[in-house]
């Protein structure tokens, strides 16, 4: 599929936002110009359509492309100013998507994907190159919700500043070019991978609180090697791994000690500490006291409430 770049992109309004469910959907439409809306300001002025699919597939012809595709249902498509479109719904049946549009000045061309690369590679701050299509996916998602909010504002009449208006629409913009930027994907897809490790590391220390942990032992767990768990987990919790084991496991004492009596040894054993020394040793680094300060200023509190 060919893709489109916008050079000197400039905004002026939405034009309009919206959900459509329609029986056996099918239109055609140009988005040079303003259309109905009003006259265009320059010759680069035009509407781009930014919508998803919610139910039943829409099929796509795009007549300046001469390519025909379909946006499946949770897929994002773009309509570009100067572009002439015809859709119409792959099923029989009721079609809805949600969709907004915006009146823009841009220079618009259209490039073959093969060339995406180097389009990219010369693009400066005032181009951004962009597919027709998105594929549903996480990014996907976020995209949607944008449309959502917007075509919610509209049908609520919401009124927006330019200012607002512009912010909006620039947000969309860069969460499309985040979307289809093979790097944002990828940088993305690691963030996802290293959350749902560091989220299984959390499970399994809960799991086993009461227990003795080893990093390594967690690190099998989840299954990434020990340096790698270590690595990412502060960029998750905005702790290491052993403060977050250690906060835990203190946290659970002092509930053992405060609220059920254990003494300090009972509570140390019960969660997996064999040196009360070391504990001694650690709690001032995280609650800034001693330990039997700190249950001391605690049961004072709690005596003081009781009152």
């Amino acid at each position: 599929m060919s893709y489109f770049s916008m050079e000197y992109l400039g905004f002026h309004q939405i034009a309009y936002a919206h959900a459509l469910t329609v029986v056996d959907y099918q239109f055609s439409f140009s988005t040079a110009g303003f259309g109905i809306y009003r006259a265009p300001e320059s010759e680069t002025s035009g509407v781009i359509e930014i919508g998803y699919v919610v139910k039943n597939p829409l099929v796509i012809e795009n007549h300046t492309t001469g390519e025909c595709y379909t946006a499946e249902e949770g897929d994002v498509f773009i309509f570009p100013p100067n572009h002439d479109i015809s859709v119409h719904s792959k099923n029989s049946g009721e079609h809805k998507h949600i969709t907004s549009e915006y009146m823009i000045d841009a220079r618009v061309a259209v490039h073959r994907w093969s060339d995406i690369n180097e389009v990219n590679d010369s693009s400066s701050g005032n181009q951004i190159a962009l597919p027709y299509l998105i594929p549903s996916s996480a990014a996907g998602h976020l995209i949607a919700n944008q449309i959502r909010k917007v075509a919610a504002d509209q049908t609520l009449l919401i009124k927006k500043s330019f200012f607002k208006q512009s912010a909006d629409f620039c947000s969309l913009i860069e969460a499309l070019r985040k979307a289809s930027d093979p790097i944002e994907q990828t940088h993305s897809n690691q963030i996802l991978k290293y959350k749902t490790s560091c989220k299984k590391a959390e499970e399994y220390i809960e799991r086993n609180i009461l227990q003795h942990i080893r990093i390594q032992e967690i690190a099998d767990a989840v299954g990434i090697s020990k340096n790698y768990l270590i690595n990412i987990f502060p960029k998750y919790k905005g702790i290491g791994l052993t403060e977050y084991i250690n906060r835990v496991k203190l946290n659970r004492m002092l509930l053992m000690m405060t609220r059920y009596g254990y003494s300090m040894k009972q509570a140390c054993e019960c969660v997996g500490y064999n040196d009360v020394n070391y504990v001694s040793r650690i709690f001032p680094k995280y609650y800034g006291v001693p330990l039997r300060e700190y249950c001391r200023m605690t049961y004072q509190k709690v005596a003081k409430d009781g009152k």
